[in-house]
């Protein structure tokens, strides 16, 4: 952390199972009220003989305390062949903390699934969700 002005953090993870091993690394950036967050794995043999591929991206903009303004991208590819079988969905939304223990996340989500070179775009879908913490 650089004072009160950056903050940030970072992390790797392994593991190995038999033949299935995976690997990745993860972290953020906190500047403001502004915060971004990724995670990138790696999974050997999660699906028979093949590299599976995860990225995750998101971006967090606190408009005021207790609404968030976000937008995030998921990308997953089973097989690695980066054309082909991938899904990639990218989603714009707003998260509201009415008390602090409970979360409305109202979200916009696009996709797009490649299969053998075609891609094709879904149909947008709407997402309420809420959460309770305790």
């Amino acid at each position: 952390s650089f004072g009160d002005v950056i903050k940030y953090r970072t992390s790797l993870s392994y593991m190995q199972e038999g033949d299935f091993n995976m690997m990745g690394t993860s972290g953020g950036v906190s500047i403001g009220n502004y915060v971004w967050t990724f995670s990138v794995d790696q999974a050997d043999n999660w699906i028979s003989e093949a590299t599976s591929m995860a990225i995750y991206n998101e971006i967090v903009w606190e408009l005021i305390q207790g609404i968030h303004i976000i937008g995030k991208h998921d990308y997953f590819d089973p097989r690695t062949k980066w054309n082909d079988g991938s899904i990639s969905r990218n989603t714009f939304g707003v998260e509201i903390f009415p008390l602090n223990v409970m979360e409305i996340k109202i979200q916009t989500r696009f996709s797009e699934v490649s299969v053998e070179n075609i891609t094709t775009k879904k149909d947008p879908e709407y997402l309420i969700q809420t959460h309770f913490y305790f």
